[in-house]
């Protein structure tokens, strides 16, 4: 199996149009017109071939295809970006071929190394895509009328995230590794050490708190935490948000948000709330928030013992 990508390659876009146009007629003229603009396109959107049939002189038959862009038609949820559409797998290869799953890992990957930390996709099949990683995340309505279930799923990237809380407590040396990366001033590593373990909040917080740490390989590359207010269960606040230099701007803080999010979500009942506190300069983390759905309040509203700078507000996001 083997992909290739239209761009800069006409006569692959002009032979690919001519394989959807006899295998899956329907889509035809909405595939054509995103697989031309594929040909020019600098990120989106993206037409991708998929060959088979290994021989000697090598790949020599298109057994499908899929396409990348920003958005597909939907009316509601207008913010999401970025999605695989129009999937196609010639009937004869589907099954035990595995053509389809690993088409939609191949996206993932190329999603991923563009900077996405989720891939978006929508469509009427059931059990379908849920077996390679997608959970649905609700319902929306296409511009042509068509009702539609969303899915989304993290995309493929060299990254891994671990969750840490008291059932789960950091291991010394990733104490270590997350202090260090928090606190790159600190005396010697013995100093970071007796710090992380005898004032990390894992260890006083009476209430619930969990870390959500990121990887490349062994190296801790981001952190950050997310804490339970004990006098209103319903309040949540995150902080110590840290990604290392080299790693920024590949989606590691909206994938650390997220999964944060998510977990929550897994065992709130309703009406809980996500505090941030931001200083009204740092228009990189206003940005991030505001994307994830934070609102500014104007205002500081405390948390705990926390100590909040004059230059802060606080953010908030309804779960």
């Amino acid at each position: 199996m083997k992909f290739v990508s239209v761009k800069d390659n006409a006569a692959l876009c002009e032979k690919v149009k001519a394989y959807c146009k006899e295998n899956w007629s329907k889509v035809y003229d909405s595939f054509a017109a995103v697989a031309d603009k594929s040909v020019t396109a600098e990120r989106f959107p993206q037409t991708w071939v998929v060959y088979g049939h290994l021989c000697d002189e090598g790949y020599q038959y298109i057994v499908g295809f899929y396409q990348l862009e920003e958005q597909d038609h939907l009316t509601i949820n207008t913010e999401l970006t970025p999605f695989i559409t129009t999937l196609f797998i010639d009937p004869k290869f589907r099954g035990g071929h595995r053509y389809g799953e690993t088409a939609v890992t191949h996206a993932r990957e190329i999603l991923g190394n563009m900077g996405y930390d989720t891939a978006y996709l929508h469509t009427d099949l059931i059990g379908y895509y849920e077996k390679y990683g997608f959970s649905e995340i609700g319902l929306d309505i296409t511009d042509y009328g068509s009702p539609t279930k969303v899915y989304s799923a993290d995309t493929i990237t060299d990254i891994r995230y671990e969750v840490y809380d008291k059932a789960h407590p950091k291991p010394d040396h990733i104490r270590l590794a997350i202090y260090q990366l928090q606190n790159p001033l600190q005396a010697s590593a013995a100093e970071h050490l007796w710090c992380n373990k005898c004032n990390g909040f894992t260890e006083w917080w009476k209430a619930k708190c969990f870390t959500i740490t990121a990887f490349s390989n062994e190296r801790v590359v981001g952190t950050v935490n997310f804490f339970q207010n004990p006098d209103n269960l319903s309040n949540w606040e995150l902080g110590d948000l840290y990604v290392a230099g080299n790693f920024r701007r590949r989606g590691i803080a909206s994938k650390m948000f997220r999964k944060g999010i998510e977990l929550i979500k897994r065992t709130a009942n309703g009406g809980e709330f996500i505090y941030a506190y931001i200083e009204k300069d740092n228009e990189a983390s206003i940005g991030l928030h505001r994307k994830l759905g934070f609102t500014d309040t104007g205002e500081i509203k405390p948390f705990e013992q926390f100590i909040f700078g004059d230059n802060e507000t606080t953010w908030v996001r309804d779960l």
